[in-house]
């Protein structure tokens, strides 16, 4: 008996589907670190609540690769999520806050020399 491990149509939509379920489980969840008291917790809800998606995606996959794509797909997220459209380009996120904390540094320091 020949078995067929090639991924089909319906293996992608299970793992676009499950994939999308378990960024929106993740994402509702990181939110509650922007209470405080929430922060220390997050280490253990984002693995309890994170898990119950991912182990129903697991009872899902048959062939090999699913988990390698969802994995992908996952990891990709973030990194797309950091960058933002310009009038020009994309600028990650974080360099742009570094330039404008060293602006206002800048502005600071030339404000404080002009007064002295």
């Amino acid at each position: 008996m020949k078995t067929d491990n090639k991924l089909k149509g319906r293996d992608l939509i299970n793992v676009g589907i499950y994939g999308a379920i378990y960024f929106v489980i993740l994402f509702a969840v990181a939110m509650l670190g922007m209470i405080p008291i929430f922060l220390p917790l997050l280490s253990v809800l984002v693995p309890i609540l994170g898990g119950i998606p991912f182990m129903l995606f697991l009872t899902k996959v048959k062939k090999p690769g699913m988990i390698f794509i969802f994995a992908m797909i996952m990891g990709i997220l973030p990194i797309s999520a950091i960058f933002f459209p310009t009038k020009q380009k994309s600028t990650p996120y974080g360099v742009d806050c570094m330039v404008d904390d060293t602006r206002l540094e800048i502005y600071d320091h030339l404000k404080n020399e002009s007064k002295s």
